[in-house]
C-alpha cells in the first residue's frame, strides 16, 4: 500500500513538472524520460545507502538480497531498510516488518 502511496505522490510531482515543461517548448517524450531517469538515480542512491551500511557493519549481503534492494524503487520501503540496516545481523533481515 505504501508503495502505491509512493507511486501516486510521484506521479502529481511528474505531472506538474512535465506540465511546466512542455509549456516551455520541450519535447515530451523527453520530459517523460528525464523525469523516469532521475527518479531511477535516486533509487540507486538510496539502494547504495542501504548497502552501505550493511557493509560497513561487517554484515554479509547475499547476491540475491543485494538484487532485491537494487530493484526497489519505492522510497517509504528504503527509508525501513536502511534504519533496520543499523540492527540487523543478517541482511535478509532487513525485509522483515517484525523488525
Amino acid at each position: 500500500m505504501t508503495e502505491l502511496v509512493a507511486e501516486a505522490a510521484f506521479s502529481q510531482e511528474q505531472q506538474r513538472v512535465r506540465d511546466g515543461w512542455i509549456g516551455g517548448g520541450l519535447d515530451p517524450f523527453l520530459v517523460v524520460l528525464g523525469l523516469s531517469l532521475r527518479r531511477e538515480h535516486r533509487a540507486g542512491v538510496r539502494a547504495r545507502e542501504v548497502l552501505r551500511v550493511l557493509e560497513n557493519r561487517g554484515v554479509p549481503t547475499p547476491p540475491e538480497v543485494r538484487a532485491r534492494i537494487e530493484r526497489c524503487n519505492c522510497f517509504d520501503v528504503f527509508d525501513r531498510w536502511w534504519h533496520r540496516a543499523f540492527t540487523v545481523t543478517k541482511a535478509e533481515d532487513i525485509f522483515d516488518e517484525n523488525n
